[in-house]
């Protein structure tokens, strides 16, 4: 059995046998190790070829040769395949002129098999990139009893599916229009760096849903710039040099360096290490502890150390009390600080109520053991005045 291994290849039409179905595939990546059995009619039985390497004729693993760049001339197989696969097989190869009468079997790696011209032709495609049409969705080639004419006109039925292919896999694929509507905005440069990071961080969010390659989140990134950050941009490319390979990773790093610099980074990091709680309240210093945090991830490398700074630039009146919890969940700790200053405060709230209704002795008992002596001398006297 002959397998003829040609490139990794989109089988696009049908041939009578493996050795001259030859004439309808176009390259595509995306086709690694599929295997392409035909399912002909002819007396040969079935044929098969495999789509490994390019450029290798193949016969069960023992035989290899090289193929011609251009296998097919004036839409018939060249002489010196013919004879590459005649000596490969040991019979002559049938003649190149059934196209029409076969089916064509995908089989993947998951052994689904799906026959074109009866099946949906489905293909191996990449991660996110929408399904291929399949055959009979694009049409059926054309049935003629004439077997003078049918090559030619199954070969320009080939041929205008694969350029409708190509257009149904162009008008799919990434493109600035998709990214806009995932609300990807320009950007024109800012001395904000708190602004500048935010704009490339949403678009990296952007970039990853619509699951770009380097090459498009670059390209989509360059046209997003306007104004003073089209400029500067167009300066970082003259110092890379007309000719020189600039990539997405490039990209970042020099926006970080100009919008987003070390010198922000560094006071940003400073500010985390003198910040304590004040005035604030619980909510309002955790949303700017953790804002700062970012800045300082190799000061607070673990939930622990994070739960113990945060513990310690508290209010002395809360921090005493959360210690006691030892929480090492930073959310229970914020949740329980939290807690406890809401209820210093309705307490605080309280005490002004309290001095309002006043002692609740009665006044006229004596306040202490002096008085009451004080009051039984008094007493004794005036009872001895009488006597």
């Amino acid at each position: 059995m002959a397998m003829i291994i040609i490139k990794t290849v989109e089988v696009v039409g049908s041939g009578e046998c493996a050795d001259c179905a030859l004439t309808n595939i176009k390259p595509s990546k995306a086709f690694s190790g599929l295997r392409v059995t035909i399912d002909c009619k002819s007396e040969n039985g079935n044929g098969e070829f495999k789509t490994r390497r390019a450029g290798e004729l193949d016969v069960d693993g023992k035989f290899k040769a090289s193929l011609p760049e251009e296998i097919v001339e004036n839409g018939k197989l060249k002489e010196e395949c013919y004879a590459l696969l005649h000596s490969a097989s040991g019979t002559p190869c049938p003649a190149y002129d059934g196209l029409e009468s076969s089916k064509l079997v995908l089989k993947e790696k998951s052994n689904e098999k799906h026959t074109f011209g009866l099946a949906k032709y489905i293909s191996m495609r990449r991660r996110g990139r929408p399904r291929t049409r399949s055959i009979a969705e694009l049409g059926s080639p054309p049935q003629t009893e004439n077997r003078e004419e049918p090559l030619e006109e199954t070969v320009g039925f080939v041929a205008n599916v694969a350029r409708r292919e190509v257009e149904v896999r162009t008008s799919t694929q990434n493109t600035i229009e998709r990214a806009r509507d995932l609300r990807a905005t320009t950007f024109e440069g800012t001395t904000d760096p708190v602004s500048s990071e935010s704009w490339l961080i949403k678009l990296r969010r952007i970039f990853d849903v619509m699951r770009c390659t380097d090459e498009e989140r670059l390209s989509f990134t360059e046209f997003l710039l306007e104004g003073n950050a089209y400029h500067w941009w167009m300066s970082v490319l003259r110092r890379y040099g007309e000719h020189g390979a600039i990539t997405w990773a490039d990209f970042q790093r020099e926006f970080t360096d100009k919008f987003f610099p070390v010198v922000y980074q560094e006071d940003m990091m400073n500010e985390f290490m003198s910040l304590v709680q004040g005035s604030m309240t619980v909510e309002e210093y955790e949303r700017k502890f953790s804002e700062l945090l970012r800045f300082s991830q190799f000061i607070v490398p673990n939930e622990r150390e994070k739960c113990r700074r945060f513990e310690w630039s508290l209010r002395e009146d809360i921090r005493t009390i959360v210690i006691g919890t030892e929480c090492t969940d930073f959310g229970t700790l914020v949740r329980v600080a939290t807690r406890i200053e809401t209820s210093r405060r309705e307490a605080q709230r309280a005490e002004p109520q309290q001095h309002k209704r006043g002692p609740t002795w009665p006044v006229s008992e004596p306040s202490s053991r002096t008085q009451r002596r004080e009051i039984e001398y008094r007493d004794f006297s005036t009872s001895q005045q009488y006597n």
